[in-house]
């Protein structure tokens, strides 16, 4: 998964209109953002660089101001809850998620991530 889904910096995020009140996927062992997401604006890096992605159509909420499915310049990421969520603190729920990634509609290597965590609030710094 490192190698399809890239590490972002909270600048990257910021400019991408992705920081603030959503949510973020990071790896457990190192916790660096690997994809984040605030209301309908998401944010990804992979080997081509920076990609802003969008709801899809039909895609549903899935933690309030935040969906589960997101489009982008021939990319299409899924994402898909697994296990009970955790609440961490007085502001932010914890969970585990699967991420697929379509690139030019083929499954990336891996298809579906399952050791990404979602958090569901991004705070800015």
């Amino acid at each position: 998964m490192s190698d399809t889904l890239m590490v972002l910096t909270h600048q990257q995020v910021r400019k991408a209109g992705a920081a603030g009140t959503g949510c973020s996927r990071s790896l457990p062992g190192d916790r660096r953002t690997r994809f984040a997401a605030a209301d309908d604006h998401a944010v990804i890096r992979v080997a081509k660089g920076i990609v802003s992605l969008r709801p899809t159509a039909g895609a549903h909420e899935l933690f309030p101001f935040t969906y589960d499915s997101w489009k982008g310049e021939g990319i299409v990421l899924t994402v898909r809850p697994d296990g009970a969520a955790s609440r961490k603190g007085g502001e932010a729920m914890e969970q585990s998620a699967a991420i697929e990634i379509r690139i030019g509609g083929h499954k990336a290597e891996p298809a579906w991530a399952p050791d990404l965590r979602i958090i569901g609030r991004l705070l800015e710094k």
